[in-house]
């Protein structure tokens, strides 16, 4: 009956594009109308007229008929309206819309959203007034969604128009948007002889929204602005001209983060270094090469400038300027290779440009045509240049080597091993490797412990100023985790959860079962605690004597936490069954006589943190959600909706 009424109203799945297409046709009957109305003089035979507006009565009656009908009888169902991209939100905080096929009543339905956050539920009215009659439901989210989630919209209580139907729930299920990576950048890594005016494109492989934060820095430093040419594409475009002849490095951080809707404010950050690239810059006219470079340049340096051809020596000491300003002597070790050594040493923590002016001869009469900046940093007080662990990490694991600490320049290693502590205390020895001082431990660090090192000021440099400041950072361990590598699958179809999380622990097992056979070797019928049930899913028995087929199981009830934790310990993996969260709960009767249970579901306990003995949350394979983590306060209370109900499988 469904069908042919979905055919007689065009099939068409959105209420208001079948208002549309009815309301024109009821305007092409009311023009034909009038049109016979006015033709009325010209048509000899009146009851002929008659005849014609008769059959166009009877046919509008019928079409308003038939629309009436296609709304008030078939089962409504909701289809997501907001904009995505292959089943990816285009944007992590915009607003989930559903639109139904045919009209609710907004007083039935339960909508609930995966993952739980803050958020609004507001329904679209049919008629110009205010009633209980909807045909869109839109969620209004208070705060974003983390990139690469699996969201599920479940629908509860919906039910058609007409009297008497059965109400039934849906699943949609859709994707927050892609992480972005960095997909190709211009220059490209090691790239030699890069214009100084170039500017720095990054493309990422996906849109690059709210959700990703971007931090670029640059060695030798650079002042730049970014311009987001779209969201895959940003542009870096520095302030300055680069230098020439100089190597810069480019290291890039990503912040993946979720954030308050109203205001863009971040709610949590996850931060990882994500790319690193070097590129040399073109060389300047006549110059081969030159030294010192960089920002760690010893004040005692000399500075040497090798052209590529004899040059006048006596013009080139001219038209080289150095600044600051500073004193020293020439001299040449041959045609070619300018040297200037400084009377006294170079002033430490300062920028040096070496200025290498137009229309300075070589030997043989030939002029550079343009100026050419040079330069390079002398160091300056002794701070922190990489750490490892890096400061605010956090799951770090227990058996780390080492503590590392690079220091920006050269530092006397007593002074620099008497500035540190490590709270707690986690017993250890100190070695060097250039500027890097280890700290190696001899024993394991504790789960869940954070880690605070310190360093003193008046870390003593070889060749700059000594520290000016403490320093202190931190470091978190992980939890104790243990899972099963159980794979993930997700079910195929609404109500086989039960099937899927059978598909996924017979896997683990080394056996391989699709959801359609297991559904055909149980059967398909009324009865839940024999068959699968169509709209419903299967009770424990069923599986347990399916699953026996092909391993030892023990159905567990009114079992405890602590010792479903020590089963997965031991490697066995434990289906259970309870409610999902979201629909009506209690006991209810099949329309086969059997007592069903709303909202019934089934995941795969594949893991916990913490002790077995106690665990703090487990962690399930949910076939409909995906990997879930549950505290132990929110596992028992959904647990025991059935009894605390379990079938471990050995």
């Amino acid at each position: 009956m469904n069908k042919i009424l979905n055919i007689l109203t065009f099939g068409i799945h959105n209420f208001n594009t079948k208002m549309a297409i009815l309301l024109a046709l009821i305007l092409i009957i009311i023009a034909i109308y009038i049109i016979l109305a006015i033709s009325h003089v010209y048509i000899k035979k009146i009851h002929k007229r008659r005849h014609i507006f008769m059959w166009l009565s009877a046919g509008l009656g019928c079409v308003i008929l038939l629309f009436l009908l296609s709304i008030l009888i078939p089962r409504p169902y909701g289809h997501l309206a907001t904009p995505t991209e292959d089943g990816q939100l285009l944007q992590a905080h915009m607003p989930i819309v559903i639109t139904f096929d045919n009209p609710v009543d907004a007083h039935n339905l339960t909508m609930h959203i995966s993952p739980e956050i803050k958020g609004e539920w507001k329904f679209t009215n049919i008629l110009p007034i205010n009633t209980s009659l909807k045909h869109q439901a839109i969620f209004y989210p208070e705060e974003s969604f983390y990139p690469d989630t699996k969201i599920v919209v479940y629908i509860v209580g919906l039910q058609s128009l007409f009297p008497g139907s059965k109400a039934h729930e849906q699943a949609i299920e859709f994707f927050s948007p892609k992480t972005p990576n960095i997909a190709e950048i211009i220059p490209a890594s090691g790239q030699e002889k890069v214009d100084i005016a170039d500017n720095i494109e990054i493309i990422f492989d996906n849109p690059s929204g709210m959700f990703a934060h971007w931090q670029f820095h640059f060695e030798p430093e650079i002042q730049f602005q970014i311009n987001k040419v779209s969201d895959k594409k940003y542009l870096l475009e520095p302030k300055e001209t680069l230098f020439q002849d100089t190597q810069y490095a480019l290291s890039i951080s990503r912040s993946l983060q979720t954030y308050n809707v109203k205001d863009f404010s971040p709610i949590k950050i996850d931060t990882e270094d994500v790319f690193s690239m070097t590129f040399h810059t073109v060389s300047p006219p006549l110059i081969e090469e030159h030294a010192p470079q960089g920002e760690e340049v010893r004040s005692n340096s000399q500075i040497r400038i090798v052209f590529d051809e004899d040059m006048d020596k006596e013009d080139v000491e001219k038209h080289i300027i150095i600044s600051p300003t500073t004193t020293g002597t020439i001299s040449w070790e041959n045609e070619k290779t300018f040297v200037f050594t400084p009377t006294k040493e170079l002033k430490k923590d300062t920028k040096y440009i070496i200025t290498v002016k137009k229309d300075m001869l070589t030997a043989y009469g030939g002029k550079t045509e343009e100026d050419v900046e040079l330069y390079f940093k002398t160091l300056g007080s002794v701070a922190l240049k990489n750490t490892f662990p890096a400061s605010n990490s956090y799951g770090i694991q227990l058996d780390i080597p080492h503590i590392a600490i690079t220091f920006n320049q050269g530092v006397d290693h007593d002074s620099a091993q008497s500035s540190f502590s490590l709270s707690p205390n986690v017993p250890g020895t100190f070695s060097w490797e250039n500027n890097t001082m280890i700290y190696s431990f001899t024993k394991k660090l504790d789960y869940s412990k954070k880690y605070q090192i310190h360093l003193d000021k008046n870390i003593k440099s070889l060749y700059g100023q000594d520290s000016i400041e403490d320093f202190s950072y931190s470091f978190l361990t992980k939890n104790k985790v243990f899972t099963l590598k159980i794979p993930m699958y997700y079910q195929e179809e609404d109500f086989t959860c039960n099937l899927a999380a059978t598909s996924m622990i017979l896997k683990y097992r080394g056996i391989t079962q699709n959801e359609a056979n297991i559904k055909s070797s149980i059967g398909i019928g009324g009865d839940p605690n024999k068959n699968w049930v169509s709209e419903y899913g299967v009770h424990w028995g069923p599986i347990a004597q399916y699953i026996s087929q092909y391993r030892k199981v023990a159905i567990k009830t009114g079992w405890n936490i602590s010792e479903l934790a020590h089963e997965v310990e031991r490697g066995n993996p434990v289906i259970i069954w309870w409610h999902n969260n979201y629909s009506p709960s209690g006991a209810f009767t099949l329309p086969s006589g059997v007592i069903g249970y709303e909202g019934m579901h089934s995941e795969i306990v594949s893991g916990f943190v913490g002790n077995a003995d106690n665990p703090i949350t487990l962690i399930t394979n949910d076939p409909w959600r995906g990997i879930r983590h549950y505290s132990r306060k929110n596992f028992l209370a959904t647990w025991g909706y059935l009894g605390y109900t379990a079938l471990v499988v050995y």
